[in-house]
């Protein structure tokens, strides 16, 4: 885990909704390039990606009450 990292991205600056850049492996490391291809690591990336969201949007929610 690298932490969050903050940037003025020119992808993320233009975007007209709230936005993350999200970078899951160095496809440089074997390891994790195997992990990045496998249908295993793709459904784990992707659920974490999601939970990420939905945790936005819980936090969204309880901030506007």
């Amino acid at each position: 885990d690298r932490g969050v990292k903050r940037a003025r991205f020119q992808v993320l600056r233009e975007a007209p909704c709230p936005a993350a850049l999200v970078e899951m492996a160095f496809i440089t490391n074997p390891k994790e390039e195997r992990f990045v291809l496998s249908k295993n690591g793709q459904n784990k990336l992707a659920h974490g990606i999601a939970d990420g969201i939905a945790a936005y949007l819980n936090d969204i929610k309880r901030a506007k009450k």
